[in-house]
């Protein structure tokens, strides 16, 4: 018997079977088709307002990443990768590259090591360092032990970095007063995190933190010491004089970070208080630091997140000597307000509110924009008014939080009483793996 294909008909032998069309998919229970929820009506705004970034992700970084994703599954290209960065049993050994592009800040190479069991069967070794050239150092050890459901870490580091930005205390600085300072910070610390119930922990730390001051030649922009030399701006609290702060912090958190969520509604609160004092021979330099988080998340449909949080940070001399600046609430960098290169806004005292929305790119990788409206004030948001606010807009990618990779275009605005235009400008890449 033979076997033929027609157009619109199958023929088995002499007997020539007409197709139909395709038949409707029938009303079995007779009730109509489910309204959308109200996740997926709402998704519309997102997915109109980012029209522009949705051709982006979709096409300049989804259909690539896909493509690479079969390719390098196709050659074991990840098995590859974990071995040529690991060694010894049950991978005990590691050592991986690092890279952290910030314009506007020196680029930076790094490398990092790891062991597994190095003292005991449950303990972690890490240790890194990176450079940005001979006067740009970063080195640090940490050693991490679990203890039952707590955590055990003691660490240190030593940082040197000729490429800090200084623009003046308060919330009304201009990137006209943009000088480069170089600090040296060196410091060791102990903590112990301790979970509460499902979703809280408490962190207890104790540290002590040596820092020293000195103008830059860095980056062919003003030296900090010319600008004060000149009167054209004030010498930062403890700037001349560095310090050694022997710290005592704690930390909570309850609830959880809205990274692909299980849960559709949730949020989490962060509170911390940290007190220190000046060990170097002025026993009258103390200060207090302490701030709080309240966040708040809407899984609206397949892990497209909306986001809002309201961050505060305040400090408190209780001395006879102002905080040092270099321990003063920030805003910008990796904080709040990203479009603004860290230390670009220093105070006493600082709000911000941000709003976030997020979106599956990748397996692992997150689509991320942000809006933020902030800044830094005088003591206990002292001065804080509505025309003293900034903005901070930005589009990125990350893997979870973003601590291990991430890239980000992000701006920062004038303040509202001065017309709110973006005059700031942020490009960051970053890649930390972590195997």
């Amino acid at each position: 018997m033979g076997l033929g294909f027609f157009s619109n008909s199958v023929c088995y032998g002499d007997t020539r079977l007409e197709t139909q069309e395709e038949r409707p998919v029938p009303d079995y229970d007779g009730r109509a088709p489910a309204d959308p929820s109200t996740g997926e009506v709402l998704l519309w705004v997102p997915r109109v307002v980012f029209f522009p970034a949705y051709l982006v992700t979709e096409y300049l970084i989804r259909t690539p990443l896909n493509w690479f994703g079969r390719a390098a599954e196709l050659n074991s290209l990840p098995l590859i990768v974990v071995d040529f960065f690991t060694f010894g049993e049950d991978q005990r050994y590691g050592l991986f590259p690092s890279i952290l592009v910030d314009f506007g800040f020196r680029t930076s190479f790094g490398l990092n090591f790891y062991m597994k069991r190095f003292l005991s069967d449950q303990d972690r070794l890490s240790i890194s360092a990176a450079t940005a050239g001979q006067d740009w150092i970063n080195l640090s050890v940490n050693e991490s032990l679990p203890i039952g459901e707590n955590l055990l870490e003691v660490g240190g580091g030593f940082l040197r970095r000729p490429d800090y930005i200084f623009h003046g205390l308060g919330p009304s600085t201009t990137n006209q007063a943009r000088t480069r300072y170089q600090a040296e910070t060196l410091q060791a610390q102990a903590s112990y995190r301790y979970p509460l119930m499902k979703n809280g922990a408490l962190r207890f730390e104790l540290g002590l933190r040596d820092a020293s001051f000195s103008g830059s030649q860095c980056c062919d922009e003003p030296d900090i010491t010319d600008f004060i030399r000149r009167g054209r701006l004030g010498t930062p609290p403890r700037f001349d004089t560095g310090y050694t702060a022997l710290r005592q912090r704690v930390d909570f958190q309850w609830g959880n970070a809205p990274s692909r969520p299980e849960e559709p509604i949730g949020g989490r609160t962060i509170l911390n208080l940290e007190h220190a004092f000046d060990v170097s021979g002025n026993q009258n330099s103390r200060w207090v630091l302490y701030g709080a988080m309240v966040q708040g998340y809407w899984n609206i449909w397949k892990d497209r997140v909306i986001s809002v949080s309201l961050d505060t940070q305040f400090s408190d001399s209780l001395g006879d000597r102002s905080v040092p600046f270099f321990e003063l609430p920030t805003l910008g960098g990796d904080r709040p307000l990203p479009g603004f290169l860290e230390g670009r806004l220093v105070g006493e005292s600082a709000a911000a509110f941000t709003f976030e929305y997020t979106w599956p790119i990748q397996a692992f990788i997150d689509g991320v924009f942000h809006y933020g409206l902030g800044n830094v004030f005088d003591k206990g948001l002292k001065n804080f008014r509505l025309g003293l606010l900034r903005q901070s807009v930005g589009l990125g990618m990350q893997v979870g939080s973003g601590d291990s990779f991430g890239f980000l275009l992000a701006a920062g605005s004038r303040t509202i009483e001065e017309g709110a235009g973006f005059n700031n400008f942020r490009v960051q890449l970053r890649f930390i793996s972590e195997l």
